[in-house]
């Protein structure tokens, strides 16, 4: 796992460990989107590239792959994973994380924002960190304690580990929860979202509650992330 996450990002590029899709039009905005424990990201790519786009036309979107790596959780398989876990259920998970390997994943995904962000000028306010499960929980990480503030912070099915809230107002936040998530505790994962909705005004903060969906991602709630990232696209707009 250290090894993998100490590659160069261009080497991960070449080896497709890294995958892109490039904006239709100008590029203007970055998006790096993180998948969940056991996924990969083909199939976010997938998705993005051939059904739901919720970024627009002038995004680029990046989708690293996490290490393939074995986990106490399901120590019999190898599964691709940002950090070990012990349990697949979030109150477990709150008493019991890998704070060292959370530490050396989120180390791996800044070196891609600071990658991407020489692309667009080193304005780190036209990157977006966003995931799904595993892979919000590490963009929370990453996003609220960053050295540069970033565009936003975007994802579904997290929950925050009560990560230093270093840019506060300054950061926007989308976060997609489901009553019926069946891996990630409603109401645990509210509790922990308190603080940082607190912190914010409505403008920067978007708490989206699925009433009918589990441990995934609606049409619904693509059309919410969709109306939010717009939102702050066109603070950029002149």
């Amino acid at each position: 796992m250290e090894e993998y996450l100490k590659l160069d990002v261009k080497q991960l590029i070449k080896e497709k460990k890294i995958v892109y899709i490039e904006p239709k039009r100008d590029h203007h905005f970055t998006v790096v989107w993180l998948h969940g424990y056991g996924d990969t990201h083909l199939g976010f790519y997938e998705l993005f590239q051939d059904n739901i786009n919720p970024f627009g036309e002038n995004t680029k979107i990046v989708l690293p792959c996490a290490p393939l790596i074995k986990t106490k959780a399901l120590p019999a398989f190898l599964m691709n994973s940002w950090f070990d876990i012990e349990h697949l259920q979030a109150q477990d998970l709150l008493q019991a994380n890998d704070e060292n390997g959370i530490k050396s994943a989120a180390e791996f995904i800044s070196k891609i924002i600071q990658f991407e962000a020489q692309i667009l000028n080193n304005q780190y306010e036209r990157i977006f960190l966003g995931g799904f499960s595993q892979g919000f929980i590490l963009s929370l990480k990453v996003g609220l304690e960053f050295d540069h503030r970033l565009g936003g912070v975007l994802g579904f099915c997290g929950i925050n580990f009560n990560f230093n809230d270093k840019h506060r107002n300054r950061l926007p936040l989308f976060i997609g929860i489901s009553k019926n998530d069946s891996v990630i505790n409603f109401q645990l994962a509210s509790q922990s979202f308190e603080e940082l909705e607190s912190n914010r005004q409505d403008y920067n903060f978007c708490l989206f509650i699925d009433q009918t969906s589990g441990h995934t991602i609606s049409t619904q709630g693509y059309k919410k992330l969709e109306e939010f990232y717009s939102s702050l696209q066109s603070r950029y707009v002149q």
